[in-house]
């Protein structure tokens, strides 16, 4: 008989971040596993929203948009005739 192969998982727990350029909400989860250096860039303002060094590795997906800066970027929405 062969011995089954185990896979642990390590339940982080999910923190919110705001870009501290633009405001854009973001929940980030460290994971454990790894460990490196690096930055993260907003995805509105494609600024350096975040660096790290010789820490976890962080797990960013956008939350919230900021409302002004979304205003700003989003053109106005137009029927279509058809």
């Amino acid at each position: 008989m062969r011995a089954q192969e185990t896979v642990s998982c390590r339940r982080s727990q999910a923190e919110e971040f705001v870009c501290p350029h633009c405001k854009t909400g973001y929940v980030i989860v460290w994971d454990q596993s790894a460990r490196d250096n690096g930055s993260a860039q907003c995805e509105i303002c494609d600024k350096d929203m975040l660096r790290w060094r010789d820490s976890f590795i962080p797990l960013i997906r956008i939350r919230i948009k900021a409302p002004a800066f979304v205003a700003e970027a989003s053109p106005p929405l137009r029927r279509l005739s058809g």
